[in-house]
């Protein structure tokens, strides 16, 4: 049970920064939080991550949705299995940051993005990515504990 309340406050939780950034930032606005480092800015992402397959919508909705229908599965399917709980956490985590994207996108025919760290070349990206791109790197990490 704990892992769909996980999966229900992130997408909670991400589409609500989203609403909170779509009505305080206009497009393409950029507040400064922390000068030469940290900055809300308003963009649309049409496609996947770095607008990865943005000219077929249609095709990058049926993809996702299969993909988490087939995590989502396979966590219903590890919660019956004894041990392995911080995997269980790790694929809510990646299941509610996918499901907020697509949430997003099945809404507004895009993602809205606006976390952006001046560092390198960052994208900038949205709490949902946070949510997708940190749970391998944290998986990996749990491989060599």
């Amino acid at each position: 049970m704990v892992y769909f309340i996980i999966i229900i406050s992130e997408i909670f939780l991400d589409g609500f920064t989203k609403y909170i950034i779509n009505k305080k930032i206009r497009l393409y606005e950029q507040k400064t939080v922390i000068k030469n480092f940290f900055y809300l800015t308003n963009v649309k992402n049409e496609g996947a991550a770095l607008g990865y397959m943005k000219e077929h919508p249609k095709r990058l909705i049926i993809i996702v949705s299969a993909m988490l229908a087939v995590l989502f599965v396979v966590l219903c399917i590890m919660i019956n299995i004894e041990g392995y709980e911080e995997y269980r956490f790790l694929l809510a985590v990646l299941i509610g940051g996918g499901a907020g994207n697509l949430a997003d996108r099945l809404k507004n025919g895009c993602v809205t993005d606006f976390i952006y760290i001046k560092y390198k070349k960052l994208p900038i990206f949205n709490l949902a990515d946070l949510f997708i791109f940190t749970t391998p790197i944290i998986t990996i990490g749990c491989l060599f504990v």
